[in-house]
């Protein structure tokens, strides 16, 4: 609701080259944008309702300038979304981790911190293996996309395992700091909120493991070493 235009991808003919990309501006004929829905966590990302009654499109809004390459033009801009996705996630899970050591190192129990408890330390360590590892995906993804290489598989892995590990990470800050992870004085109940996001968009998680073990199947298991 608060951009002055959107991109959508429209049906211009048959099969997978009769798809084009417009960009539609505010005041188009015919299109009008929705209110703003409310949501739990990242309200700066803008969740509205677009809609159409009798759009016509002319070459004018057409992006790129040729009919029918939309459906690879939104393939790749999916790929990067879901690379810098999973770069994001990693941003929350190092976020989450961090807030977790500094608080297990403060937080007194029993006349010792309770980053002592070896409970504790089994969580953090956890939390710290898996941060790294969806790091090092992530930037592997990366360096795929940036070498030109086919990335929907890779990037998918990264989406998916940086992803969970995100809400992990930000569920186990929250046991971590106990009580005190429920209230908004500390960080540790926004990460929780903030973490599920990176499971739903760019495609579900559910619609990654899809799309990694199609391409596992047809051969693609080179672009992880086998």
């Amino acid at each position: 609701s608060a951009s002055g235009a959107v991109i959508v991808l429209t049906r211009t003919g048959e099969g997978k080259k009769g798809f084009s990309l417009f960009m539609l501006e505010k005041g188009l004929p015919g299109f009008s944008v929705g209110g703003r829905a409310k949501t739990m966590a990242h309200r700066h990302v803008d969740v509205t309702e677009l809609n159409f009654d009798t759009v016509v499109l002319s070459d004018a809004e057409l992006i790129g300038g040729v009919p029918g390459d939309g459906l690879q033009q939104m393939l790749d801009a999916i790929e990067t979304g879901r690379i810098a996705m999973g770069a994001t996630a990693v941003g929350l899970a190092r976020s989450a981790l961090k807030s977790a050591i500094d608080y297990a190192a403060a937080r007194q129990s029993f006349g010792q911190a309770i980053g002592q408890h070896q409970a504790i330390q089994g969580l953090l360590a956890d939390m710290g293996a898996k941060t790294l590892a969806a790091r090092t995906l992530v930037q592997e993804a990366a360096a795929v996309k940036a070498r030109g290489g086919r990335a929907d598989m890779v990037a998918g892995m990264a989406k998916l395992f940086a992803g969970e590990v995100c809400a992990e990470v930000a569920l186990n800050c929250v046991r971590i700091h106990g009580g005190s992870g429920y209230v908004s004085d500390f960080p540790a109940e926004r990460y929780y909120r903030e973490a599920p996001y990176f499971v739903l968009v760019e495609g579900s998680n559910e619609i990654q493991k899809t799309i990694i073990a199609r391409r596992l199947l047809a051969g693609d298991g080179q672009a992880i070493g086998l």
